[in-house]
């Protein structure tokens, strides 16, 4: 019922995605109660609209007509199917089933055992009859199929071997030997370029860059592709560049500016902020205050780091470290600290162009220079920037 799955549905549709078997368990009833007062849509119109092959009125407590109603679902190779099974919620409760009580709470001890008594059930909890463990154990008839398919593939590799090691590298979910170099052609124009780029072309970029090597890449965007920009026009980068710089973005975070001293202060950011922290950073360097600028591409593969890299970045003696996030603050805590501050927005509601909104929240080179100075100490040299109800420097 829930809207999602509407258009996931018709695309499997508009794709004929034979192999694609769903199947509808319509009990009639959800969490609330009997949905037939609220929810009357006709399902197997529907995913016939969608363009799906429907398979109608199966006893969803019948195995032989699930299984018929399957192997009907199985012909199907042009289409999707929907095998509509109408079942009992609760089935063989006796005070219990066809009622939403069935639904999210635990039978109880002695439904239990009315229910084991009333459907002949004699086995103990979790034990599984010799006749359904085999019937389910489907091992044998898959070692079969492998075996088969190794061997096809074999025959595959000898006829084709350079394109059996592509699929096999696909597969394996190996990067492309020239993958380092792309990606240290993309950082290195970036580089150069020292743009203010919108998160959506940097994105937009990457994809570009990364296509020609990785063809098994999808990407795409529902109804928004030219305002998220995932239409590529696969231009192909210079491929050069550094291998560090590709293994310091793929360790999660790095130092991109470091000061030639013990940094008085750490400035953490990701995306287009990373362009303003190096920006304050400067500013709050000409006034004499030692500052690092860490790039954060992803938290998560920072924190999967042996302890020494983590340590290398952001040294746990340094506790004067800001974050800045155009937007939520509170993920950025973990990093700051208790002794640190984030420059961020924690209310929604403006509405202007971003360079407006930018200078409106405080997110200006020198904004970020004035809170790296009060971290460091320093005297302001602007009012106090903290107490501007605009800004959200927490």
């Amino acid at each position: 019922m829930e809207g999602i799955s509407h258009e996931a549905c018709s695309f499997a549709g508009t794709q004929r995605l034979g192999k694609l078997i769903a199947i509808c368990d319509d009990n009639g009833i959800s969490i609330d109660g009997d949905v037939s007062g609220w929810f009357t849509e006709d399902i197997a119109m529907r995913f016939r609209a969608y363009g799906w092959h429907v398979v109608p009125g199966v006893d969803g407590h019948h195995p032989e007509a699930i299984h018929v109603a399957l192997d009907d679902a199985r012909r199907c190779i042009d289409r999707p199917s929907l095998v509509c099974c109408r079942t009992l919620i609760g089935w063989g409760a006796p005070n219990k089933q066809g009622d939403a009580s069935a639904h999210g709470a635990p039978l109880g001890a002695d439904e239990v055992a009315l229910t084991r008594n009333r459907i002949d059930w004699p086995f103990a909890p979790f034990e599984i009859p010799d006749d359904v463990r085999s019937a389910w154990d489907a091992r044998p008839t898959g070692a079969a199929a492998e075996r088969k398919w190794r061997s096809t593939f074999d025959r595959y590799q000898r006829a084709h071997p350079e394109l059996a090691a592509e699929l096999l590298r696909r597969t394996d979910e190996i990067l492309p030997s020239d993958w380092t170099s792309v990606v240290g052609s993309l950082v290195a124009e970036s580089d150069a370029r020292a743009a203010s780029v919108a998160t959506r072309k940097s994105s937009q970029q990457a994809l570009e860059s990364s296509a020609g090597s990785l063809p098994e890449l999808v990407g795409g965007s529902a109804d928004l592709t030219g305002s998220n920009l995932t239409r590529w026009s696969y231009s192909q980068p210079n491929q050069k560049r550094t291998e560090q710089q590709c293994d310091a973005v793929a360790r999660g975070a790095y130092v991109l500016r470091d000061c030639g001293a013990p940094p008085d202060v750490v400035v953490i950011a990701t995306g287009s902020e990373v362009s303003l922290a190096v920006e304050g950073a400067e500013l709050a360097a000409s006034r004499g205050i030692h500052v690092r600028v860490v790039s954060m591409p992803s938290s998560d593969c920072f924190d999967r780091q042996d302890a020494a890299y983590p340590e290398s970045v952001l040294p746990s003696r340094i506790r004067a470290r800001l974050a800045i996030e155009a937007g939520v603050s509170d993920w950025w805590r973990k990093n700051v600290g208790l002794d640190g501050l984030v420059v961020g927005v924690d209310r929604f509601g403006e509405s202007a162009p971003a360079a407006d909104l930018f200078v409106h929240f405080g997110f200006t080179p020198d904004a970020v220079a004035e809170a790296i100075a009060s971290l460091a100490g320093a005297p302001s040299t602007q009012g106090p920037f903290f107490d501007r109800e605009e800004s959200r420097c927490h």
